[in-house]
């Protein structure tokens, strides 16, 4: 619903497929997530982190709304549903929340979904927790792979 939304242009499906092809050659894959979009509710936000489960070992970063740009199909959205005036300045970073969910309810729901997996990350300050813990233990550059190494659950979410 969220991808809908927000005018991706390709399904779940077509990401699982996607991971999947990117595991099946050993790379390692993150994977963005944004709740909270265009048409999001409760059973919408509980579908989506569903849907993650069926992704292969991978990293996952999520987070609640998404940043409105001038301009975009996402701003008409906003516009529409209210969230921001047409002339509203958005020199600020400003972040659409669908009407449809409640932030307090989304991010406990979305925590307690990630709680267990140390490669899904949430919220996003717990990635930098995360960061600088193994840099204490002098892990350097990208961390998915040491992300997933340290998951002794990571395989077969």
């Amino acid at each position: 619903t969220t991808l809908a939304g927000l005018g991706k242009g390709f399904t779940f499906d077509e990401v699982v497929r996607s991971a999947q092809a990117c595991a099946d050659e050993g790379l390692s894959v993150a994977h963005y997530v944004m709740f909270g979009g265009p048409g999001e509710t409760a059973e919408t936000a509980a579908r989506g982190l569903a849907n993650l489960k069926r992704l292969p070992t991978s990293v996952v970063f999520a987070y609640v709304g998404v940043r409105i740009l001038p301009k975009t199909r996402l701003w008409e959205c906003a516009v529409q549903d209210g969230v921001i005036a047409a002339g509203d300045s958005l020199l600020r970073p400003t972040y659409y929340l669908s009407p449809g969910v409640q932030r307090a309810e989304l991010e406990t729901t979305i925590a307690a979904a990630f709680k267990k997996r140390r490669h899904w990350i949430f919220p996003p300050s717990d990635l930098r927790i995360r960061v600088k813990v193994m840099h204490r233990f002098g892990f350097r550059g990208i961390l998915w792979d040491q992300l997933l190494a340290l998951d002794p659950g990571s395989a077969g979410t």
